[in-house]
């Protein structure tokens, strides 16, 4: 009988450990996915906003990691990438 309740309980401690394995990356690309998309928001709006005098950055995958990740130094980033090799 105690060797079926050590067995359940090992088999519970394994499966928490694959959790925890599995949870960690997860999180991880959950974390880049919400600044990925909040990034693409943000140069939408920019694009809002900088539409009245015919500029805009393209939004695609990479400029919105870019923004996601580095914030308001990204969009400086990009911005000044457009203007010295783009325009």
């Amino acid at each position: 009988m105690t060797g079926v309740v050590f067995g359940v309980l090992f088999c519970l401690f394994l499966l928490f450990l694959v959790g925890q394995v599995f949870w960690v990356p997860l999180k991880i690309l959950l974390r880049l996915g919400y600044r990925v998309f909040l990034g693409g928001f943000l140069l939408f709006l920019l694009n809002l906003v900088t539409a009245y005098w015919n500029w805009g950055i393209g939004i695609n995958f990479w400029s919105a990691l870019t923004v996601g990740l580095l914030g308001f130094p990204g969009i400086l980033l990009l911005a000044a990438f457009k203007y010295f090799f783009l325009d």
